[in-house]
């Protein structure tokens, strides 16, 4: 009988480590970027290599990327054009795939990347205003209802995070005729540009548990990943062998970073041969790992808790 007990009892903590192992989510789709192909989402679980579709393309050529989840994992958000024009959407994440899709929010505005808050209150996202051709950072409450507006971006769809204490968002913008990482306090002050040089530094994720930055940087006639300290702006670069290609202007959207839960590895995506790829690094710069070498455009990773 003891046996029989333990024999159930190690099963379920299998069952229950198999459930809360962290997950990258990403988005694939066939050919080459921009070239028609339906983003779909997938799951990638570090732990066994395994990869799966998590949710179809809803419309043809369109589809699903740039995912969010909520601290513990339940909830998450994408960018979709299933609601007419790019919206954002709000749904269960399971196991088994993504259940109960709602519209985020009552905005007629195209909406891209939402970001929940690490203290669960709020969720960041990005609004752009066709008529205005004007693009915003917003702020909402955890049910999608609109609070502010927190400052002009130059590009309609491209990565931005909260820091780890929900108190500053990090994001790219134009700097001369460059992107530059920029940081914002979310209740109030101006913008302050982080890098101040002329090259491209965009894809930026902050870590969860510390006062590091990750993004990627264009300065070496190639991508390269690079991480920051907030509290000295001290850089450093991580990918120094990746031979990754060189910056294209028309697949900026495409670029991202995250950091694991634990704030160890950080996943991003770069082109290598024309190709977009993901990859996953420790944050020292070792134990560099290709997860995806296919044929298919792999973007826009999300470390999920």
């Amino acid at each position: 009988m003891k046996h029989t007990l333990l024999i159930i009892m190690s099963l379920g903590l299998l069952n229950l480590e198999s459930i809360s192992q962290t997950k990258i989510i990403f988005s694939q789709s066939k050919g080459p970027l921009n070239s028609g192909g339906t983003l779909e989402l997938m799951m990638h679980t570090p732990k066994s290599g395994i990869t799966k579709k998590l949710l179809r393309g809803s419309v043809r050529g369109r589809g699903e990327y740039n995912v969010s989840t909520s601290n513990n994992g339940s909830k998450i958000a994408f960018t979709t054009y299933r609601f007419g024009g790019w919206k954002l959407g709000l749904g269960d994440l399971r196991e088994s795939g993504i259940e109960n899709v709602t519209k985020f929010g009552k905005g007629r505005r195209y909406q891209y990347n939402a970001r929940f808050s690490p203290d669960g209150s709020k969720i960041a996202y990005q609004e752009y205003d066709w008529g205005k051709r004007r693009s915003t950072l917003c702020i909402a409450n955890n049910e999608g209802v609109y609070q502010k507006e927190l400052v002009e971006v130059s590009n309609s769809d491209q990565a931005f995070d909260w820091t780890e204490n929900s108190e500053q968002i990090v994001y790219a913008s134009a700097y001369k005729d460059y992107y530059n990482i920029f940081i914002v306090p979310v209740n109030g002050g101006e913008p302050t540009n982080l890098i101040k040089e002329e090259r491209h530094t965009f894809a930026v994720s902050a870590s969860r548990v510390d006062s590091r930055i990750a993004y990627l940087s264009s300065d070496k006639g190639r991508i390269s990943l690079f991480t920051m300290d907030l509290r000295n702006r001290k850089e450093i670069e991580v990918t120094t062998e990746l031979e990754a290609d060189r910056f294209k202007q028309e697949g900026f959207w495409a670029y991202r970073t995250s950091w694991s839960p634990d704030g160890k590895q950080i996943v991003f995506n770069v082109m290598i041969g024309g190709n977009h790829e993901v990859f996953t690094v420790n944050s020292d710069g070792t134990n560099l790992e290709r997860i995806t070498k296919n044929k298919d455009t792999d973007i826009a990773p999300y470390w999920s808790n």
